[in-house]
């Protein structure tokens, strides 16, 4: 069963996975406020926070798991930000 706070942190990760979009929507067309970017960074500090603790609450083998940086999420993450994404946006004589 899933504690309070675990219902927190699926509840606001449900909340990025929905204002993603819109925000990265407003990023590309540079209509995003300054008030809201301030917004939607403090919630994903919020969330980091919140993934901390929950991490530190999680039993930890006395032995630290070393994982190469490569694996995992933090490629995934990596690969995601290291690619170029064309879009139609970037593409000249595209509509």
């Amino acid at each position: 069963m899933l504690s309070p706070e675990d219902v927190d942190l699926v509840a606001n990760l449900r909340r990025i996975g929905e204002l993603m979009p819109g925000v990265s929507f407003d990023i590309v067309m540079e209509t995003l406020t300054p008030e809201r970017e301030h917004e939607f960074g403090q919630i994903l500090v919020a969330l980091g926070e919140m993934l901390v603790h929950r991490a530190e609450r999680r039993d930890v083998p006395e032995q630290p798991i070393v994982l190469d940086a490569r694996d995992g999420l933090a490629k995934r993450v990596e690969s995601i930000t290291s690619t170029s994404h064309a879009t139609v946006i970037d593409m000249p004589g595209q509509k």
